[in-house]
């Protein structure tokens, strides 16, 4: 949302209309599942009451020690410090998890920089692990086919400093982030994967 207004904002004319109207319109969106989420919490939850849950499965010092989920997550009711979180509210449970995780990344600067880098691969992977050796291979061939492209044309609207690229990288540049944040992987990319193509 942030990027997609500093895009209305830039060199724009009409930039306040225009960014007035799509806070507007991102406000009325978000505002039936934050009446939802006071009538259930009786609190101001914002959107939801799983990001620092998602924070913790995928930057813990589980996942760091497991070579197999580095870049991963595990889920954080198999984890020992789910009984640190056993009897809180679904608010509460979601605070408490995102200090976990805020405290590990501050503890363990190194470890963390370990995951982002692997997330970072496991995001714009180009060889995943599929069962079947002939699904692999398309897998492969298809992602670098796109990436190739991709790569081409951020090179050639820079090359022409074509604006109209900057909307379609709005949702690569959020999904990217989010994925380094939290955990990567293909389903995560999905999001991003028409405006890659386009």
């Amino acid at each position: 949302f942030v990027l997609g207004l500093v895009w209305l904002v830039a060199g724009r004319r009409g930039k306040f209309r225009r960014t007035a109207f799509a806070s507007l319109l991102f406000v009325l969106v978000l505002t039936p599942w934050t009446v939802r989420n006071y009538a259930v919490h009786h609190r101001f939850v914002f959107v939801t009451t799983i990001g620092g849950k998602v924070l913790w499965e995928g930057n813990n010092p589980h996942v760091a020690a497991d070579r197999a989920l580095r870049g991963r997550s595990a889920h954080a009711p198999n984890l020992p410090e789910a009984a640190l979180v056993a009897g809180l509210d679904e608010a509460d449970a979601d605070a408490a998890y995102f200090r976990m995780a805020i405290d590990w990344i501050r503890a363990h600067p190194r470890e963390y920089l370990t995951l982002v880098s692997r997330k970072a691969v496991r995001l714009w992977n180009l060889a995943p692990v599929l069962d079947n050796p002939l699904h692999r291979i398309i897998a492969s061939v298809s992602m670098a086919s796109v990436l190739i492209f991709f790569v081409a044309g951020l090179v050639g609207a820079a090359s022409r400093r074509d604006g109209r690229l900057l909307p379609l990288l709005i949702p690569v540049i959020a999904v990217t982030v989010t994925g380094l944040a939290y955990w990567a992987g293909a389903r995560i990319r999905a999001p991003a994967d028409p405006e890659i193509v386009l």
